[in-house]
């Protein structure tokens, strides 16, 4: 069936259907073979399954399903590529149950009540362009227990769905979740990803917005099947705002290596980074050079206890180079129970917060905290904001001396970063974007993949 072919067909059959009736299926055959369909400007409304794609690949373009039961269900072997259409249907949107090959959705609208883009099974997926809305379940959930290499998941729209995206994956798998739009959201989860394979995880240059009460912006749990010190998980350049629950919620630190560099948080009315269920393993958890700006809550970073009493050793939790600026918390701006912490060239200042760090964990253990800047150049008004066994004899103590006298750097040793970077800690740049090198002065392709595309 040609693409023309199908577009006389569907319009033929809506002409004289009056009634609900069952939809096209196609394929059906068994086939091992390699056709390929196109279909083409095509809208089906009014029957029960919409379309179910057996055996073949498919080129669909501009496709409109309104007012049907699932949208499309497809059960190919081969690759599938939706590009500009638009799913308003009842239920699922769209559902791939199998496929050994690509998986490609371009500029795509999913209104759907029920779920937007199911994914299954699959080898490489590419989700790019698309808007998501208002489904009460999933926009776009993806079940890949398989090895898939790829996702990619990009300049994509999630506007109002309980759950936005959710990721419940298996094996070894590239993932990247970047350019990303996360707005209303109204659930316990926007974004949450469950994984137990291998692999490097991105999630670069998002916004999460207008999260409601009771909402975690995202949430990742990393399962105990990892391979340790083979998880990597990049948290990169991300914008959370405006948000009346946590911005993310981190488990099982240990199982995965964490890096969040780059953030902003602002206006959130809870918890910005908490790190729950500790492992006993021995891996870096970096927290480098987000902003805090202008939050409240009990905490913005949090690190839970360990997953057993018994656990003698830990992730080593680093953060350097924050910042944390008028932030209003009610038991401290860094809470650790953890006592592996590694608190270095932050800047603190929170006059409306009590501490702004708090051990919460008891023995002799010492919490490193030198060369922050706490808003104070005299010892006894920066011990004042921390609280350790000098406020509680039960608990560990926070070495902070030497401490910085003032909350700027001097790059002067690195050509003050040639004025294309920031100078976060003493001769250390942060280069901008196309800039690299110890001083910031020579030509950087990174952010475009090394112009490998």
């Amino acid at each position: 069936m040609s693409g023309r072919q199908a577009e006389l067909i569907t319009l033929s059959r809506l002409e004289d259907s009056t009634e609900p009736w069952y939809g096209i299926i196609m394929g059906n055959t068994g086939s091992e073979n390699e056709d390929f369909f196109i279909l083409e400007h095509f809208e089906l409304h009014h029957c029960t399954h919409g379309m179910v794609l057996n055996d073949f690949s498919y080129n669909i373009t501009g496709a409109h399903m309104l007012d049907v039961g699932p949208g499309i269900v497809y059960n190919g072997h081969g690759p599938l590529v939706v590009i500009d259409s638009t799913f308003t249907n009842g239920q699922r949107a769209f559902d791939v149950k199998s496929s050994r090959s690509r998986i490609v959705f371009e500029r795509c609208v999913f209104m759907s009540d029920y779920t937007g883009l199911t994914v299954n099974y699959g080898h490489e997926l590419h989700v790019t362009g698309c808007h998501f809305q208002g489904q009460s379940n999933y926009g776009l959930y993806l079940a890949v227990d398989q090895n898939m290499d790829i996702i990619r998941i990009s300049d994509c729209s999630f506007n109002q769905s309980v759950h936005a995206l959710n990721l419940n994956a298996g094996y070894e798998c590239d993932l990247r979740i970047t350019g990303n739009e996360f707005t209303h959201g109204t659930s316990f989860q926007v974004v949450s990803l469950s994984t137990r394979f291998s692999g490097d995880f991105y999630i670069e240059n998002n916004v999460f917005s207008s999260v409601v009460e009771g909402t975690t912006a995202m949430t990742i749990n990393p399962e105990y099947r990892v391979s340790i010190g083979s998880h990597n998980i990049y948290i990169r350049g991300n914008t959370f705002k405006r948000m009346q629950g946590k911005a993310m919620v981190l488990s099982h630190p240990g199982y995965a290596s964490y890096t969040i560099e780059g953030n902003t948080f602002s206006d959130i009315e809870f918890t910005a980074i908490e790190f729950v269920y500790v492992e006993q393993q021995v891996v870096p958890i970096r927290i480098i050079l987000n902003d805090f700006e202008n939050n409240r809550g009990p905490n913005m970073i949090y690190v839970g206890k360990s997953r057993y009493d018994s656990f003698t050793t830990s992730p080593t939790f680093t953060m350097e180079a924050n910042s944390f600026l008028g932030n209003e918390v009610s038991s401290a701006v860094i809470e650790t129970n953890q006592h592996s912490c590694e608190i270095h060239y932050n800047i603190f200042s929170n006059a409306q917060s009590r501490y702004d760090l708090k051990v919460a964990y008891s023995g002799e253990d010492e919490v490193n905290a030198t060369d922050n800047w706490w808003g104070f150049v005299d010892s006894e008004d920066v011990a004042d904001r921390i609280y350790d066994v000098a406020d509680d004899s039960s608990l560990g103590r926070v070495l902070f001396e030497p401490f910085l006298k003032e909350p700027e750097f001097s790059c002067e040793a690195v050509a003050d970063c040639s004025g294309n970077g920031a100078c976060v800690r003493p001769d250390l740049c942060q280069c901008d974007e196309g800039w690299t090198g110890t001083e910031c002065s020579e030509y950087s392709c990174s952010h475009v993949l090394d112009c490998s595309n």
